[in-house]
């Protein structure tokens, strides 16, 4: 019987929305919008924060160790890159962990020689690497500890399954298979299972042991295995039973602190903290791209309230205009509680359609995430897996109940003689419900509205932000040329011989070498006054440097503010000079001339160096990173130096720079045949990481902001349209007393915008409690701006305006004897 209940009342909804198709779509699509935003953003929250690495073994049991160190009076600062000291220390001493391991990416480590040459993305790690994920091999198998020793280690290497397919096509015969990969040639030795990328969320191509391919990564000198200054790795381990997460920190913590306060070098105190793998709990410590993934959850969140009130207004609206329908399906027989199940079916249709849709908007709104805001994040399979696909289905019952429970409620209610009536609703229980209903929007909107501009705003800000150079038109270019068998002599030749001809390339205006380039590679090196006893430590350690040839400043467009740049006589034999910053000569050689001072740099044995000229601040690493001290050897005085000795190309154009990056490519396969994969690439688009996390927050706010405009305008819009109809008989009678329409106008406006403003002001005291929570989310923008506030509070109250506008003005043109006649 329950059965046959259920078939008829589905085939009563479907015919009753069948007549009213308009209405229908309608609803369908306001909360494909609202369950599609959310599915969309679960999955990206479940691939950022929730979905386990895939085929390690108890995850939960894994934790990654990140360095703290506090300086004075800077505070502490989180840091996942250790020191291989470090994991030794950890490794040798602690207790807790059953096993550790460590590892560090190499994102364009050169495969092949010449024209085919390509980068692969490998990791370095340790052999325990595997053991302590508890992975298993798909083909062949993992190096062992004895093919990872130091100075012994083997050059074998394992493959992901997914450059497996690209490159092999699954062939079994890879297995022996010898790479030119780096400075050495690799034998596969294995294949990683399908989908397994370890425990970071970018994709991996293959894995080599750790000492193997660390000359490629920090040169041959194995400094790095005893300094606490090379900082490169990151570690992990796997927590023995029983063990609890604190007592490891506590003993993690204690390893380090004992082990730097033995090295005199280090002048900051260091610790260790331990954080999950995944979770909620990376988004907390300063992950940006995590926590800006929560905040649009929680705002897709949001965005599904609006729409579920918008829905119950439209369903309680449309349940009003069927009084007297469901008055005569009572005088019938039919039960109240069956018109209520009745209701309810009908909201139940409607939110599964929305559904479906949602899911399609996710698979859609998904892919276009994936491929425009997080390019880098490691995608495994569709948009729409099962655990989305439960979400949404989860979430299309939860907005069907909720948005049905009203109109159920309402059926309910409904009396025989109220239904013949006609009647001015106004004041009753359920206009009050209407009317906190569109408030509700009102509120949640004008936050939503808020968070947008705040992100754009602040987005604005990183994009203008002056960097201390001109990022438009500038191409950096670089390449190992050890790798096709240059030695140093070489390699200083073939980057002068770059040079002059990359100056020649149409539409070059600029080119220059440097040592280090702006958010890529920084170094820093010892640094001596001559002019007092002791050197002020600064907070942030020891000056970065660059060495450049004189033509680096006009190519990134730096500002020389004092003093002069460097010139061709700037060479081996002649007086050693050098440029600095202002920060460093306003912290060094604070209330004094800083040119003509002389310091040494790298080495006491070799002779101090003067200041000749003052450069503008600029960013060298993060956008947010505060002002640092910075010094500028010419390149031609840098070979007696201790200094890396790598080259950059910078090259500046004229326009677009795309024609130039190929004439350029072209240009290092003409002078080198057997050259690795050269990395050319845009200034800029080595800045772009850094500007991204705003980005994706401006556009997903933006998008989210929007909807919530939209679908609380189309709210007031149909409540008040509603509202117009159910009072046509009221405003007829007014007109025909000679009321005015412009206050027929202003009274039916009045009545919606009113309730829009308190709805605001609700808003905008939320907006000053929340703003607390979004500040560290925003650059140089105040979460609390009045400007702000006001711009969007007029925007959103405009909106209104003409929302209620629309249908008032539709009630100055009631006829008097029309609106008689249909009561």
């Amino acid at each position: 019987m329950r059965f046959d209940d259920l078939r008829q009342d589905t085939s009563y909804a479907w015919r009753s929305l069948r007549r009213q198709p308009g209405f229908a779509f309608g609803v369908i699509m306001a909360l494909g919008l609202g369950i599609g935003a959310n599915a969309t953003m679960f999955g990206l929250l479940d691939r950022l924060l929730l979905k386990p690495p895939a085929h390690v073994v108890a995850p939960d049991r894994v934790v990654r160790l990140q360095i703290t160190e506090s300086y004075p009076g800077m505070g502490s600062v989180s840091n996942e890159s250790m020191a291989y000291h470090s994991y030794t220390d950890q490794r040798d001493n602690g207790s807790w962990f059953s096993t550790i391991a460590t590892y560090a990416v190499d994102s364009r480590m050169p495969l092949g020689r010449g024209p085919e040459a390509v980068n692969v993305r490998a990791v370095l790690a340790t052999a325990s690497y595997f053991t302590l994920l508890g992975v298993q091999p798909a083909l062949g198998r993992f190096y062992t500890e004895a093919e990872d020793q130091p100075g012994t280690a083997s050059p074998v290497a394992v493959l992901s399954w997914r450059y497996w397919d690209r490159a092999f096509g699954r062939r079994n015969d890879v297995l022996g298979r010898r790479m030119e990969l780096g400075t050495g040639h690799y034998t596969v030795i294995g294949v990683a299972p399908q989908s397994f990328n370890g425990v970071d969320l970018n994709a991996v191509d293959l894995w080599i042991p750790l000492h193997a391919g660390a000359s490629d990564e920090v040169g041959t000198s194995g400094e790095w295995r005893t300094s606490y200054g090379w900082q490169w790795l990151q570690v992990i381990g796997r927590l023995r039973d029983g063990t609890t997460r604190a007592l490891a920190s506590d003993e993690a913590e204690r390893i380090q602190r004992a082990s730097v306060a033995q090295v005199p070098e280090v002048d900051h105190q260091a610790g260790v903290a331990l954080v999950p793998l995944r979770g909620f709990e990376r988004a907390a410590v300063g992950h940006a791209r995590e926590r800006v993934a929560l905040w649009l959850a929680s705002v897709a969140a949001v965005v599904l309230l609006i729409v579920c009130a918008n829905i119950a207004n439209l369903l309680l609206a449309r349940t009003t205009r069927r009084r007297r329908e469901i008055a005569v399906r009572l005088a019938l027989g039919v039960g109240r509680g069956r018109l209520a199940r009745q209701m309810m079916t009908e909201t139940l249709l409607l939110a599964a359609g929305g559904g479906l849709a949602g899911l399609l908007l996710a698979r859609w709104g998904g892919a276009l995430i994936r491929a425009t805001l997080l390019p880098d994040t490691a995608w495994v399979g569709s948009p729409v897996d099962w655990r989305v696909v439960l979400v949404a289905s989860l979430l299309a019952l939860t907005t069907g109940i909720l948005t049905g429970l009203a109109p159920a409620f309402r059926a309910r209610s409904v009396g025989f003689t109220a239904a013949l009536k006609s009647g001015n609703e106004a004041g009753s229980p359920r206009s009050r419900l209407r009317n906190t209903l569109l408030a509700f929007q009102a509120s949640l909107s004008l936050l939503l509205l808020l968070g947008a501009g705040l992100f754009v705003k602040s987005l604005w800000r990183v994009v203008h932000t002056d960097l201390g150079y001109q990022t438009e038109n500038v191409i950096v270019a670089d390449a190992d040329l050890r790798l096709a068998g240059y030695d140093r002599p070489g390699i200083l030749a073939f980057y002068d011989q770059l040079l002059e001809r990359a100056r020649a390339l149409p539409g070059v205006t600029n080119a220059s070498l440097g040592l280090n380039s702006p958010f890529w590679t920084m170094n820093g090196t010892l640094f001596h006054l001559t002019d007092r006893d002791s050197t002020p430590m600064h907070p942030l350690g020891s000056p970065k440097y660059n060495a450049v040839t004189p033509d680096f400043f006009r190519t990134l467009g730096m500002r020389v503010i004092r003093g002069r740049g460097f010139s061709s006589s700037d060479r081996e034999g002649t007086q050693p000079v050098m440029m600095v910053n202002q920060h460093l000569a306003d912290f060094y050689w604070p209330g004094e001339d800083a040119l003509g001072k002389c310091v040494k740099v790298s080495s006491d044995s070799l002779p101090c160096v003067t200041v000749v000229g003052m450069v503008a601040n600029a960013r060298n690493e993060s956008i947010q990173e505060p002002p640092t001290p910075m010094y500028y050897l010419p390149l031609a005085q840098a070979g007696s130096r201790r200094l890396n000795q790598d080259r950059i190309l910078f090259v500046r154009t004229a326009q677009d720079p795309q024609p130039v990056e190929r004439a350029l490519r072209g240009l290092l396969i003409e002078m080198a045949a057997n050259l690795p994969a050269p990395n050319i690439r845009t200034l800029q688009s080595q800045i772009d990481p850094e500007i991204r996390p705003w980005r994706l927050g401006a556009v997903m706010f933006g998008v989210f902001g929007g909807l919530a405009l939209l679908v609380a305008v189309i709210g007031l819009y149909s409540v008040m349209s509603y509202v117009v109809a159910q009072r046509t008989r009221e405003l007829g009678i007014r007109h025909a007393l000679g009321a005015a329409p412009g206050r027929i106008v202003a009274m039916v406006t009045r009545e919606g915008v009113g309730v829009i403003a308190i709805g605001m002001t609700i808003g905008l005291l939320l907006a000053l409690w929340l703003g607390r929570f979004l500040q560290p989310m925003l650059y140089e923008t105040s979460a609390r701006d009045i400007g702000l506030f006001l711009l969007v509070s007029a925007v959103l109250l405009a909106a209104a305006l003409l929302a209620a506008l629309v249908p008032a003005l539709r009630a100055t043109r009631v006829d008097p004897l029309e609106a008689l006649r249909s009561e």
